[in-house]
């Protein structure tokens, strides 16, 4: 019997903490933790109506966000870690960044008007304060696009101790608005956040990014940046579709505020839950990017952190659901009493994307795009074609437990998808 060589491992395993994934890690749970601690304080404060309001907005927002990018901070993440000077990943960085900053104006504008069309605000208050709200998006995408730089240029303990700072600085704004001034004041201190997020990462990375003059990126340079981030923009609208649609049409099929407002808390999980496979999708990009030549080396490394990812996903859902529990038993959330039923659909969505977590990103990594983009589409009508037959046949609650079984579907995509394009024939 061969004994195992734990050297190999524990190797394997420094090597990887090297480049700042503990941080990055800490970082991000530091990001959901204070989101967390933010909901069960506001939940406290507001109303379950405005709660649900608040984070039907939010499931709006992300979207538009994404809008805004127009794929660009995949973009900076793929051709900015690539083996080329760094004269010329700055010239990259800022093609991105004035594309990325017509396309967030234009995301601005467009989400003020569907929210006037298609989003019922609670009081007369709300229907001012929900688009001064939309105008975090260029905040928002500049500074995903600086993250994206920064971790590129595999400076992750810097990125993950800005992204903790300004997560704290939001968690400490959204609650002293919520105290004295409700939702309304929350989201004037979200977007105060947003400007002081955006300044503090100008002043931190200006010295990395000096400015060159973008002409010289040759024509052709300029077409295959945009179709790539092109690329990365549909696949990035269909993957917020895909993680938010029950959100999507919860609202639009017309599901009460505070019913939304039950699953949105429940929901947390997901997000909390994501810590660490967004985290690990994000640091291992630029590796990836950088030997995407090699795919026997790609599938290995894939393969290597999926695996173990799928027991530690394991561990973190059933620690999340108990922690629900716990809160829900001692008080917090004492007016959202379904937040436990509605939590098992989230778990198990939960558990099935972290299973081909990684070979999406790995995907991306690698540049292949098109089949993704399909893929997407596919599972997008798919999912609404079951949500509407679910909502028709029970009601329109029962939205949120069709996602575990699109998850599924998602999973032999991802499997069946990278197994065709990094197998050594």
């Amino acid at each position: 019997m061969k004994s195992l060589d734990f050297s190999i491992y524990l190797s394997f395993f420094k090597k990887i903490f090297s480049t700042g994934l503990l941080e990055m890690i800490f970082s991000n749970f530091l990001v959901q933790l204070s989101a967390l601690i933010t909901i069960i304080f506001l939940a406290d404060i507001l109303s379950p109506e405005e709660v649900g309001f608040f984070r039907l907005l939010f499931a709006y927002f992300v979207f538009f966000q994404i809008l805004g990018l127009l794929g660009c901070n995949a973009s900076i993440l793929k051709f900015c870690s690539e083996n080329v000077s760094q004269e010329v990943k700055v010239l990259r960085l800022n093609f991105f960044r004035r594309r990325s900053l017509l396309s967030s104006l234009v995301s601005t504008l467009i989400f003020n008007i569907f929210i006037f069309l298609y989003l019922t605000p609670i009081s007369e208050a709300a229907a001012f304060y929900m688009h001064i709200y939309t105008f975090c998006i260029p905040l928002a995408v500049y500074s995903l696009c600086s993250m994206a730089m920064l971790q590129a240029l595999k400076e992750v303990r810097l990125a993950a101790l800005i992204q903790g700072l300004i997560r704290i600085c939001f968690l400490i704004l959204s609650i002293i608005g919520g105290i004295f001034g409700g939702l309304e004041y929350v989201i004037y201190f979200t977007l105060i956040g947003y400007l002081l997020g955006s300044i503090s990462l100008y002043l931190l990375t200006k010295s990395k990014t000096m400015i060159y003059d973008e002409n010289f990126l040759l024509p052709k340079d300029k077409k295959i940046l945009s179709f790539h981030s092109n690329g990365m923009f549909l696949a990035a609208i269909l993957g917020i579709t895909q993680q938010n649609i029950d959100f999507y049409l919860l609202g639009l099929l017309g599901a009460s505020y505070s019913f939304i407002a039950n699953f949105g808390i429940a929901a947390l999980i997901f997000n909390v839950g994501s810590i660490i496979v967004g985290t690990i999708q994000t640091v291992i990009s630029p590796y990836l990017s950088e030997k995407q030549e090699d795919l026997s080396w790609v599938r290995r490394q894939t393969f290597k952190f999926q695996i173990i990812l799928i027991p530690i996903s394991i561990l973190f859902g059933i620690a999340m659901y108990l922690g629900l529990i716990f809160l829900n038993y001692f008080g917090f959330f004492s007016e959202y009493q379904n937040i436990i039923e509605y939590s098992v659909p989230v778990v198990l969505k939960y558990f099935f994307w972290s299973c081909f977590a990684i070979l999406g990103a790995s995907l991306f990594a690698i540049g292949i795009v098109r089949e993704t983009i399909i893929y997407g589409v596919i599972l997008i009508i798919l999912n609404i074609f079951i949500s509407l037959l679910a909502s028709w046949l029970f009601d329109v609650e029962k939205i949120i437990y069709v996602q575990p079984i699109i998850m599924i579907f998602q999973l032999i995509f991802s499997i069946f998808l990278f197994n065709s394009k990094t197998k050594i024939r």
